[in-house]
């Protein structure tokens, strides 16, 4: 979780800006983190919850091993006010309603919601029944 916009910004750009990798140590053993693939959830894949993060996909090298991590950078005011308005149970609970089809479903269940509030706005007998 990063504290503003300003660190936000600099944590991704380290990461994509050295194709080669990021080298770090951790407890006297090289590390070396390699940005795999990053989903911008600012951007066109936002999920339908709207909350906003960036997920790192990142191979993880250290001491002779390897394995593929997943990262969510997270901006603490986005995640906390997510927090507070309880997002992450909104999100299971859509999640395990749709199985595995929850972008696309969740979309088109919000899809019909909405012609229906711009449909009903104009007569006000249909208005009148939400």
């Amino acid at each position: 979780v990063c504290p503003d916009g300003t660190s936000y910004v600099k944590m991704i750009e380290m990461l994509v800006e050295r194709p080669e990798g990021y080298q770090l140590e951790y407890e006297g053993e090289p590390v070396k983190l390699t940005l795999i693939k990053m989903n911008n959830r600012f951007g066109d894949r936002m999920d339908p919850t709207r909350f906003r993060f960036i997920n790192l996909f990142l191979s993880l090298e250290c001491g002779g091993s390897s394995m593929m991590v997943e990262v969510q950078v997270h901006q603490v005011v986005l995640q906390d006010w997510n927090n507070y308005m309880g997002g992450h149970s909104t999100y299971e609970f859509f999640r395990s309603l749709f199985r595995g089809e929850y972008t696309r479903a969740l979309d088109q269940m919000l899809e019909r919601a909405l012609i229906f509030f711009d449909e009903a706005r104009g007569v006000p007998v249909l208005l009148s029944m939400l």
